[in-house]
């Protein structure tokens, strides 16, 4: 099957590149738009298309239809839905056979976001709180219910559970919230990505590295030889969503320590695939534990690294997305 997967290359959590991989494995026939350009003269082009356009986003979309109707795709498969241009998706009425489009949504939306869910067959939302949403502002359309996941290609078990750092692990992009909760932890962690402050931590035992990008087989290596993982909601863009941090680590063989939420209970069997936490108590009982007692450790890794194996990679949601065309 012959599929466009259009998205933000080089983004924080390399979402698009990730389900390209994944398409490339099942076997498709799988071409690539970002909307930021591929090629040094698309990046140019669409950096310095609004020299030459009143409307940024017409540049990009002129050159997604003319990628369109060169690779003939039968599905275009959206990353990140409605943080592309608009712009993408009103040149799809200029084809005359549009191929089946779906779009993944993993970030709060509004009513501005409405025009661009019309083209869209099928939107899929990684939060199971957006469904609440899209009633709350009209917004319809054939929706399902499909949580990310992880790319088995780059995460796997490094080093065995008696080598692994003991600090627990975080590496993430700052917020308040994510502040907050770590400043609740008792014992030590690496806190690892852009924005963190270390003056706030300095009454903590905590380290701070601040890091701009990391590439996934750099955060791989991190989860691969961390004994633990806490995930902490973005508090400013989803609702109960579970990201990538929720499935990665476990893949590497680390145990995930996550903030609770409803959509936890979907993925995982608590307390025996995977730990939670909704108070200061709870964050700190379950890391104590995961110290202190390194059988229980053990087969909460090992159990997390089965069910996401065998349940949660992207080629799982892809696969589910195409069987219900």
């Amino acid at each position: 099957m012959k599929i466009c997967v259009v998205g933000k290359l080089g983004n924080i959590t390399h979402w698009m590149e990730h389900l390209v991989f994944a398409f490339d494995s099942m076997g498709h026939d799988t071409s690539i738009f970002s909307v930021k350009g591929i090629s040094l003269i698309e990046r140019f082009n669409i950096k310095y298309g609004t020299i030459f356009s009143k409307n940024f986003s017409e540049f990009p979309a002129k050159l997604f239809l003319k990628h369109i109707r060169k690779h003939k795709p039968d599905i275009i498969f959206f990353t990140q839905a409605f943080k592309l241009p608009k712009g993408i998706y009103d040149v799809l009425s200029e084809l005359k056979n549009k191929p089946i489009c779906i779009g993944w949504v993993g970030d709060v939306f509004s009513k501005k976001d409405i025009p661009k869910a019309t083209p869209l067959d099928f939107i899929y939302f990684t939060d199971s709180g957006f469904f609440d949403l899209a009633k709350k502002i009209k917004l319809t359309g054939h929706f399902g219910y499909l949580p990310l996941a992880c790319n088995p290609h780059y995460f796997t078990t490094q080093l065995p559970y008696e080598e692994r750092d003991k600090r627990l692990l975080f590496i993430a992009h700052a917020t308040t919230h994510r502040e907050a909760i770590l400043k609740q932890l008792n014992k030590t962690s690496l806190v690892v990505g852009p924005q963190w402050n270390k003056r706030n931590f300095n009454a903590t035992p905590h380290f701070i590295k601040r890091k701009r990008r990391i590439s996934p087989a750099n955060v791989a290596k991190y989860y691969g030889s961390h004994l633990a993982v806490i995930n902490i909601l973005n508090e400013t863009h989803v609702i109960n969503n579970l990201s990538q941090r929720s499935f990665e680590p476990c893949a590497a063989g680390s145990i995930v320590l996550q903030e609770h939420t409803v959509d936890l209970e979907k993925c995982f069997e608590i307390g025996k695939e995977i730990l939670s936490f909704s108070n200061r108590e709870e964050l700190n009982e379950n890391f104590d534990r995961i110290l202190a007692d390194s059988k229980f450790a053990k087969n909460i890794a090992q159990a997390g690294k089965k069910r996401v194996l065998a349940e949660h990679t992207f080629a799982h949601r892809l696969q589910q997305t195409l069987d219900a065309l």
